[in-house]
């Protein structure tokens, strides 16, 4: 009965995914289009090339077989006093022209006011052969702070403002579903690394690749 449910689940995932390959949805990339150019065109109507927070990136990782995914990441519209940022993960579907797209709106920093994306970069997470998106992002303490002045009359006047600045970092990572170690899904899942991976304050990508193999060789051990 286990094996049966297998195989009508895994048929039904397949289905899925041929329907969505077949949709009118589908973004198409032109012959000899660089990655940057495509994705700017198909940002034409809501963004510009000013609102990317990072270079396009194009790279293999999660399933190579169809070919390098490209992943932008804009800027979101200011709703409070902290920034966001919008990831597009186009996902080639095979055939060097075509692609889904994947959309994620709500990478931020939590508690602090968003610096941005300080890089991109793929990475064997969890050592299974398959690489995932790594993602730095920086933002920025601000401690509350009260200021006295005087205005041009000579009265004293008082405000409050925020300090600026420490700068901090977080990691996290987004990768491709890979649906019972055996078929790769046009699905993602973003990741924010666990506290015991000991990741905090790394500013930089070498660093966290550092700090990624030393992790994999203890727990080796």
């Amino acid at each position: 009965m286990k094996q049966v449910y297998y195989i009508i689940s895994l048929y039904c995932l397949l289905l899925q995914y041929g329907q969505a390959q077949n949709t009118s949805y589908l973004y198409q990339r032109q012959t000899n289009e660089s990655a940057t150019n495509f994705v700017q065109r198909y940002m034409a109507d809501t963004y510009n090339e000013h609102d990317l927070m990072h270079q396009v990136i194009e790279g293999y990782w999660g399933d190579v077989s169809k070919g390098k995914k490209i992943v932008a990441f804009t800027n979101l519209p200011l709703l409070d006093e902290y920034d966001k940022a919008t990831m597009l993960i186009f996902q080639p579907l095979g055939d060097g022209k075509s692609y889904s797209v994947y959309l994620y709106n709500e990478l931020h920093f939590p508690g602090v006011y968003y610096g941005g994306i300080a890089s991109v970069f793929f990475a064997d997470a969890n050592a299974d052969g398959h690489k995932e998106l790594f993602i730095l992002e920086a933002g920025e303490v601000r401690a509350a702070t009260t200021i006295t002045e005087k205005d041009e009359n000579g009265n004293e006047i008082t405000y409050e403002t925020t300090a600026c600045c420490e700068e901090v970092f977080s990691t996290s990572i987004v990768e491709q579903v890979y649906y019972d170690g055996q078929i790769f899904l046009p699905m993602f899942r973003y990741h924010e690394i666990p506290a015991h991976w000991d990741f905090d304050d790394l500013s930089t990508a070498g660093a966290v690749k550092v700090a990624l193999r030393k992790f994999q060789q203890q727990n080796k051990n």
